[in-house]
C-alpha cells in the first residue's frame, strides 16, 4: 500500500484500538454507576429514619415524661388539641402526678389517623391509662391529638 493511501485512510482505522484502555473506561463507568447506587440507598434511609411515625410520637412522649421534660411533651399535642389544654395546665397535671413510667400499646393506624392506649405509673405506684388518638398532618408528622383518661387514672 502506497504511502498516499495509508495517509488517506482514517485515523480509527489504520490504529488498532487498546483493549487496556476499553476495560479501564468500562471499569470506570461502573463505579460510577455503582457510587450513585449506594448515594441513592442512602438517601433512601435516611429518609426513612428521620420521617416521623406515630410510634416515633409516641415514644418521644413517653420518654419527655419519664425525664419530667413536660415542654417537649406537650409539643407532641396537635395544635388543635394545644388549643383544647393549655401547656400550662397539662404541666401542672403532670408535675402533680409524679410519671415515672410511661408505655403503650400497639399502634393501630388507619390512614392519616392513629389510636393506642397509654400506660403511666406515678411515683407511689398508682396506674393510670389514657386513650391517645393521634393524627398525621399534611407535613407528614404525627401528633397527639386527643388523650382520654379511662378509669383507674392516677391520683394526684
Amino acid at each position: 500500500m502506497s504511502n498516499a493511501l495509508k495517509s488517506a485512510l482514517p485515523l480509527a482505522l489504520s490504529q488498532p484500538e487498546n483493549p487496556q484502555k476499553r476495560n479501564v473506561d468500562w471499569l470506570r463507568i461502573t463505579l460510577v454507576a455503582f457510587g450513585l447506587f449506594v448515594a441513592i440507598v442512602i438517601i433512601v434511609a435516611l429518609v426513612n429514619v428521620t420521617a416521623s411515625t406515630s410510634s416515633k410520637t409516641l415514644d418521644a412522649f413517653c420518654s419527655d415524661l419519664k425525664k419530667s421534660d413536660y415542654h417537649d411533651a406537650y409539643s407532641q399535642f396537635s395544635l388543635g388539641y394545644q388549643h383544647k389544654m393549655s401547656e400550662r395546665d397539662s404541666v401542672d397535671q403532670w408535675v402533680s402526678l409524679g410519671i415515672v413510667s410511661c408505655t403503650y400499646s400497639s399502634v393501630r393506624e388507619d390512614g392519616d389517623r392513629a389510636s393506642a392506649t397509654i400506660n403511666y405509673q406515678n411515683v407511689i405506684g398508682d396506674d393510670g391509662i389514657d386513650q391517645a388518638q393521634l393524627i398525621k398532618g399534611n407535613d407528614h408528622v404525627w401528633k397527639i391529638n386527643a388523650l382520654e383518661s379511662k378509669p383507674q387514672n392516677l391520683q394526684a
